[in-house]
């Protein structure tokens, strides 16, 4: 029981971080929450330790290979996307359309990254569709595991949604300035996603090896 109020109490931290780090000095906060700041810094190596803990449960049992291959690259994939390699090279997010409608980037580099691109959204899409009425089975059923992973979905979801709760709740309701909102969108952000990344640690060391047993007749005994 103890082990599934775990994404409860570190959501409330993550409440409670952000209370924290809108309270103390700005200059202290920005430190936290920058871009390379110590707590992106701490969630890529939250995502790569990921990584390591997939092989590491695949090499237990040397089962369900493409199930721990795919975690772990959606693992690698939110790591670098904490590290921010478009910012590295070239400067330009190879998520957005203009990247690849720019006419000053080659087009081999964009061919490259498209491809890319498409391998990782294949390897998302193939991974929860294929895992999701077993996850929902689970759920019902009040695994460990299953409670940990849906905490991450709603600290995914906090931290991705940050622009639009922090503007809806600031501007609707608080008399904050236009130049002070990135602060409170960066300053919910971060730690929301230092705990998703925590999270998804423990789903991947929680999970059992009777959830990869993708057969419909013995859903039950899961």
């Amino acid at each position: 029981m103890l082990k599934r109020v775990i994404p409860l109490v570190l959501i409330i931290i993550g409440i409670i971080g952000y209370s924290f780090l809108i309270t103390v000095p700005r200059a202290t906060a920005m430190k936290l929450v920058q871009e390379g700041g110590v707590i992106e810094d701490g969630t890529a190596i939250l995502f790569f330790i990921g990584v390591g803990i997939c092989l590491w449960r695949y090499l237990q049992i040397r089962k369900a290979g493409l199930f721990w291959l795919e975690f772990a690259v959606i693992f690698c994939a939110m790591g670098l996307r904490e590290l921010d390699p478009h910012r590295i090279i070239k400067g330009f997010n190879y998520f957005n359309l203009d990247f690849y409608v720019n006419p000053y980037i080659h087009l081999g580099f964009k061919l490259l990254f498209a491809i890319l691109m498409f391998c990782l959204f294949g390897t998302l899409f193939h991974f929860f569709l294929t895992n999701l009425p077993l996850f929902i089975h689970s759920l019902k059923r009040c695994q460990t595991w299953a409670f940990t992973a849906l905490g991450f979905i709603i600290a995914i979801f906090i931290a991705s949604a940050h622009h639009k709760l922090v503007h809806f709740v600031l501007l609707s309701f608080f008399d904050i300035a236009q130049k002070d909102l990135g602060f409170f969108v960066r300053a919910l952000e971060e730690p929301f996603e230092l705990i998703a990344a925590f999270l998804f640690c423990l789903v991947a060391i929680q999970i059992p090896h009777e959830f990869l047993i993708k057969k419909t007749s013995k859903l039950k005994s899961i």
